[in-house]
């Protein structure tokens, strides 16, 4: 056990596990991705090393702190999940838990520290706000959210229902899970970004079954589109999304989005979490239409100031070319291994 002033951290392990998720249920801003399986997953999936540490003030557990460090060829950073840590009072204890992040960042030897925290815990970070997460507050029925979507919506929805889309929501099974990531694979390979690997998916199948599910989208028995769902607490977090881009014209992208919002009303939930975009991108636009939602900056700290993402996209954009016109065996093999191996943000 490691003590940094008043504070010990006490690394995660099987005797302690049981506490460490209790605390992020309990925990009123607590996430799916603060929960104790993702050190498995990231470690399984992508041989990354987890260094999570439940926060102690003498025998009281105030709080997680889930670093993973993701170390390849060209990248070798240590960070938390995307939902940074999970302290309690956390103005009390900033410094001293800045202090030991540091420490273990010179002891892996790693070049930066990547905090996806809601709050920074030092000056001495430099903080990138270039995306949001968009929350839909989900009326209490179906008739309301009718009303709620706009006349734009329902009649992409109407659209959508004239070309004979049809959907189910799954449990995620292997078959599934093979067909949301054939959508998944050549979507990214359109959009010029590298997949995570299938084993990634798996391993979250794996540890994570209860809370998972997937809304497949068919026309003629053909899957058109996929949403790879979260359900934690009282929200639906739309973690992954894919459509297949020769069927835009059906609307599949209002049509998934409309049903994924249905079944969380239908199964009591109150918040539909878009997850995270770019700001200003088509993609950022189009969850904002979709009425009554909360933005929330989804800020990145770190101790090295970085290219911005349209910079990025910039620099590489005739790799990003060459990419979008591979074929999808060919950025399904090689894509992971960049993924693993190269700083994404």
């Amino acid at each position: 056990m490691n003590k940094s002033h008043n504070l010990f951290f006490e690394p995660l392990n099987d005797s302690n596990k049981k506490e460490w998720n209790s605390f992020v249920f309990k925990h009123y801003d607590s996430e799916i991705f603060h929960l104790a399986e993702w050190a498995s997953i990231y470690a399984e999936a992508y041989n990354y090393l987890p260094y999570y540490y439940l926060v102690k003030d003498n025998n009281s557990t105030i709080g997680i702190l889930p670093l993973i460090h993701q170390k390849g060829l060209f990248k070798n950073i240590l960070a938390t999940p995307p939902c940074g840590l999970l302290i309690n009072d956390i103005e009390n204890y900033k410094q001293n838990i800045y202090k030991f992040c540091l420490e273990i960042k010179t002891r892996v030897k790693a070049s930066d520290l990547a905090l996806y925290n809601y709050y920074s815990i030092s000056p001495d970070m430099i903080t990138s706000t270039e995306n949001a997460r968009l929350i839909k507050l989900l009326p209490e029925n179906l008739e309301d959210l009718d009303k709620d979507i706009g006349k734009k919506h329902r009649r992409n929805i109407k659209i959508a229902s004239k070309y004979g889309l049809n959907h189910n929501i799954y449990n995620p099974d292997i078959e599934i899970v093979n067909a949301f990531y054939k959508l998944y694979a050549s979507n990214y390979r359109d959009l010029g970004t590298p997949v995570n690997s299938k084993k990634f998916f798996l391993k979250q199948v794996e540890y994570l079954y209860d809370y998972i599910k997937i809304l497949v989208v068919k026309k003629n028995r053909m899957p058109i589109g996929a949403m790879w769902l979260f359900v934690f607490k009282d929200q639906i977090l739309s973690n992954e999304a894919a459509t297949r881009r020769r069927y835009f014209h059906t609307r599949v992208n209002d049509y998934r989005f409309y049903h994924a919002f249905k079944f969380a009303i239908e199964n009591s939930f109150y918040i539909y979490n878009m997850g995270r975009s770019q700001k200003n991108t088509g993609a950022y636009f189009f969850k904002k239409s979709w009425g009554c939602c909360d933005e929330q900056d989804y800020p990145v700290h770190r101790l090295s100031n970085q290219t911005g993402i349209q910079e990025k996209r910039k620099k590489y954009n005739h790799i990003i070319k060459i990419w979008q016109k591979s074929p999808v065996f060919f950025t399904n093999t090689i894509g992971p291994f960049i993924r693993k191996n190269f700083v994404l943000d």
